[in-house]
């Protein structure tokens, strides 16, 4: 059973990460809910903190997933699920008919900029497992996977080489939002 950590994303960006003229837009509008599957190695001290970084990635993934400002997503609601490998499994054999545990799986329901609205399913075990392998930590593992998980909700995808460029720099600008650098190159890239 989930832990609901239901808070808008107000007043919970440092003014530093994003522009105060886009933060006051971003964060009146969109609702970020984040939920952590009571069996996930989070404690209660850790939980307020893990969700405000889910909340920057998000808002940050949007403001560096659109090329052109008008088209810019900063309104809607979206809503991320933390589970373990067994959970994501599950959902991806019902949904993808992928009988395999994975990183990150998103559901767009709605995309009418500047309104968007989806889910993200992400596993903390696999952010635990690849995070060291690639020289950093799971919680930052973790980001990638909410970040890589908003980018296809607004429209951007990973199928072609073209694409995956344009992923992996809205990725990284992202990042650079953060204030993470993250030490990912195009053969670092793990997600599926």
């Amino acid at each position: 059973r989930p832990r609901q950590i239901s808070r808008s994303a107000v007043s919970m960006i440092p003014a530093t990460l994003i522009p105060l003229s886009e933060q006051r837009v971003a964060l009146e509008s969109m609702n970020v809910q984040v939920l952590i599957d009571e069996d996930q190695p989070v404690g209660d001290k850790e939980v307020s903190g893990l969700t405000r970084l889910v909340e920057h990635s998000v808002i940050a993934a949007f403001a560096s997933g659109c090329r052109d400002r008008s088209a810019q997503c900063n309104r809607g609601e979206i809503n991320i699920r933390i589970c373990g490998d067994d959970a994501i499994q599950a959902i991806n054999v019902e949904f993808l008919d992928h009988d395999y545990a994975t990183d990150v799986i998103s559901f767009p329901y709605r995309l009418e900029p500047p309104h968007v609205e989806g889910e993200l399913v992400v596993s903390l075990p696999t952010a635990s497992r690849v995070g060291p392998q690639h020289g950093w930590s799971a919680v930052e593992e973790l980001l990638l996977y909410v970040i890589h998980g908003c980018l296809h909700l607004i429209g951007l995808d990973d199928q072609s080489d073209d694409d995956r460029k344009a992923m992996r720099a809205a990725e990284q600008a992202a990042f650079e939002r953060l204030g993470v650098r993250p030490p990912m190159t195009e053969a670092d890239v793990h997600h599926g």
